[in-house]
């Protein structure tokens, strides 16, 4: 095989072990391939930060949260 994409769209943020996760996989061939299943075993981790800082805007403290994911966009 000369390439395969794995998409996988989730609908949570956070998954535990064992639970299903829905997906497609592309599979790109030079030449027809016949495939009886797929089987997927995904592993994955991310790094998350939180930064609490206490602000005063007009004499009133505000909690303001900041969440960073390296190479990922912010959440917040």
């Amino acid at each position: 095989m000369e390439n395969v994409r794995v998409e996988v769209c989730t609908d949570k943020a956070v998954y535990v072990p064992g639970q299903s996760i829905k997906g497609s996989v592309f599979i790109i061939t030079p030449r027809p391939v016949a495939i009886d299943s797929v089987r997927a075993r995904l592993y994955g981790d991310i790094t998350v930060q939180f930064t609490n800082k206490l602000c005063c805007l007009n004499g009133q403290n505000r909690n303001k949260i900041a969440r960073s994911c390296p190479g990922k966009p912010s959440l917040l």
